[in-house]
């Protein structure tokens, strides 16, 4: 018989998706979930595999886990994992494109929707303060109907969005480091432009970029200071994209209608993180990938190249893999 593997998950996650990783895994390998920092450290040294939910995975991170073959991250961004060490010893980096597309789309229309419509505010005065506001907040309060809306990254997610809006008439705006193919923008009704253009033109600016150095802080005090006084900033793609310390500047003149972040520049988000001084500011714990629909598909996503690699030494969906060139054309 083979040596044992072992699959050790690097952070905390759901029962119900500790369930799942049982579910799917078809390896025999056995599964070393989250028990704190002390058992993760001891746990390093064994695992063949390292899966990730939000943790980073450091090349000194690596150094400790010296049988890993495979870090697999539980969702899409792979920004705090270091794809280039990994590389450099061999292991493959994998994440999941897409799986969670419908979920984060769905969060990201919920919560342009309560911003447009002051839900936080309504509740929050009446849950806590005991303020009956239906008067009060219409003169705010707007449709979304109707509305420009401007998507920047379009992807997955971004195209998402953009098919739900379609119910509200709206008008699609995109930005995107490369323009979409012509099928993709007549599928979402959705036209390019300039991202400064954008956050002129734009009701409601709705972020779904990944976090590079080319994006980090791709709305800063320039670009807020182009958008409408009344518009509405969501973002459920990375707390990179915008300079949180220049939207607490933007809010403290009076401008934006509402802001939505379920991502966060710090995360876990602190609790002296001064955007919360805002009623009109919705902040969420990165929670728009989480359904129980979203996590079955990509946990069982997952485990695709998990079971393939501890099976049989194969990648099976080399898509997967992110970190390819570091790999120096190495494939198993």
């Amino acid at each position: 018989m083979g040596e044992k593997k072992t699959i050790v998950v690097a952070d905390a996650i759901s029962s119900y998706s500790r369930q799942l990783c049982g579910k799917y895994n078809t390896s025999g390998a056995e599964i070393l979930f989250y028990a704190g920092e002390d058992a993760l450290e001891a746990a390093l040294p064994e695992a063949d595999v390292l899966l990730t939910s939000t943790r980073g995975v450091s090349a000194e991170m690596l150094e400790k886990a010296s049988r890993c073959r495979m870090i697999q991250k539980l969702g899409t961004g792979v920004n705090n994992i270091d794809a280039e060490a990994a590389g450099r010893r061999g292991v493959y980096v994998c994440n999941v494109a897409g799986a969670n597309s419908v979920s984060v789309a769905e969060y990201a229309v919920m919560l342009i929707l309560a911003s447009c419509r002051h839900v936080n505010i309504a509740h929050n005065r009446l849950a806590l303060e005991g303020k009956w506001e239906k008067s009060t907040l219409r003169d705010s309060c707007c449709e979304l109907s109707g509305k420009t809306v401007g998507i920047v990254g379009f992807g997955n997610i971004g195209r998402t969005v953009a098919r739900l809006l379609a119910g509200f008439s709206c008008a699609i705006l995109y930005h995107d480091v490369s323009r979409a193919d012509p099928e993709h923008e007549a599928s979402c009704d959705a036209v390019w432009c300039d991202l400064d253009d954008l956050c002129r033109r734009a009701d409601v600016v709705s972020l779904h970029a990944p976090l590079t150095p080319q994006t980090r802080h791709m709305i800063d005090a320039r670009r807020l200071a182009l958008m409408r006084d009344d518009a509405v900033l969501v973002n459920t793609g990375r707390g990179g994209l915008i300079d949180e310390a220049a939207l607490y500047e933007t809010l403290g003149q009076g401008r934006l209608l509402g802001v939505a972040l379920d991502v966060h520049e710090q995360e876990p988000m602190p609790a002296t993180n001064p955007l919360k001084e805002f009623e009109r500011v919705i902040l969420s714990p990165h929670t728009g990938a989480g359904t129980r629909e979203a996590m079955d598909r990509v946990i069982g996503e997952a485990f695709v190249n998990v079971n393939g690699l501890l099976e049989d030494g194969q990648i099976r969906n080399w898509n997967n893999v992110v970190n390819r060139a570091a790999l120096g054309g190495k494939r198993a």
